[in-house]
C-alpha cells in the first residue's frame, strides 16, 4: 500500500512530513527571490530550513529551477548558475523525511513581473485544484490521468513531466504502486501525489499537494 495507518487517520510522520514541506515553500516564498538569484541559492536554503523544522534531510533533493529551467523539474538533474531574471519563474519542489516518511509539495512564482507574467501560474493552479476535486477514493490512477490530461489540452498548454504523469504514490517510498499516467490501473488508496508539470511558450509551472482517498468519504489534503 501507499501508506499506513487507519482508514481514518493518515500516518502521523507523513502529516509531520508533509507539513515541513509546506512550510518550507512558504517561508521561501515569504522570503523573495531577488532578480539575479541563481538556482543553487534557494537550493542551499532549503536544506537548512527543513532541518530547523525538524526534517532528518531531505527524500530526492530538493529541486530550485529559474526561467527556462523550469520546463525540466526532474531532481536528478544538478542545479545550474542560471540566474532570475525579472519575470521568471521559479519553481520550489521541496520533499523532506520525517521518521523516514516522504512529504512532498511544489509552488511555483514570478520573480517580480506584472500580472500578465502570472496568468499561467493561475492555469495551473486552477488545474490542480480541479484534479483534487476529481479524485474519488479507490479510483484507477490512470482514470485520473486522463481527466487531468483534458484539462491541459483545454487550456493549451502541455505535459512537461519527461515520464508523462501528474503524480505517484508517497509515504516512505516514491512511486512504490507507481505514477499517475495513461497505464497506471493502480486504485487510488493511500497517499499520492498530485503534480502537474504544464509549460507553454519556453515557461514551466509545477504545482504539488499531497492528498489521501480513505476507503470511505472523501479525499483529504495532507
Amino acid at each position: 500500500m501507499a501508506d499506513l495507518g487507519s482508514d481514518a487517520q493518515p500516518p502521523a510522520g507523513l502529516v509531520a512530513a508533509q507539513s515541513v514541506a509546506q512550510r518550507t515553500d512558504n517561508t521561501l516564498i515569504s522570503r523573495g527571490v531577488a532578480v539575479g538569484t541563481s538556482e543553487i541559492g534557494p537550493a542551499a536554503q532549503v536544506a537548512a530550513i527543513v532541518g530547523e523544522l525538524g526534517a532528518s534531510g531531505l527524500g530526492p533533493p530538493s529541486t530550485t529551477r529559474v526561467g527556462l529551467s523550469a520546463l525540466v523539474t526532474h531532481p536528478d538533474l544538478p542545479m545550474q548558475q542560471r540566474r532570475a531574471g525579472e519575470g521568471d519563474y521559479l519553481v520550489l519542489d521541496v520533499a523532506p523525511a520525517v521518521e523516514g516518511w516522504l512529504g512532498d509539495c511544489c509552488r511555483t512564482f514570478v520573480v517580480g513581473g506584472g500580472p500578465e507574467k502570472h496568468c499561467l501560474v493561475g492555469e495551473v493552479e486552477r488545474i490542480q485544484s480541479a484534479l483534487i476535486d476529481h479524485v474519488r477514493p479507490g479510483m484507477p490512477a490512470g482514470e485520473l490521468f486522463s481527466f487531468g490530461a483534458a484539462l491541459v489540452a483545454d487550456a493549451g498548454p502541455k505535459i512537461l513531466d519527461l515520464l508523462d504523469n501528474i503524480g505517484r504514490t508517497s509515504g516512505r517510498e516514491l512511486a512504490a504502486e507507481g505514477c499517475i499516467d495513461a497505464s497506471n490501473d493502480t486504485p487510488m488508496w493511500g497517499a499520492w501525489t498530485i503534480e502537474p508539470h504544464v509549460g507553454t511558450q519556453a515557461r514551466g509551472v509545477k504545482v504539488d499537494d499531497m492528498l489521501r482517498p480513505p476507503h470511505h468519504g472523501s479525499a483529504v489534503v495532507l
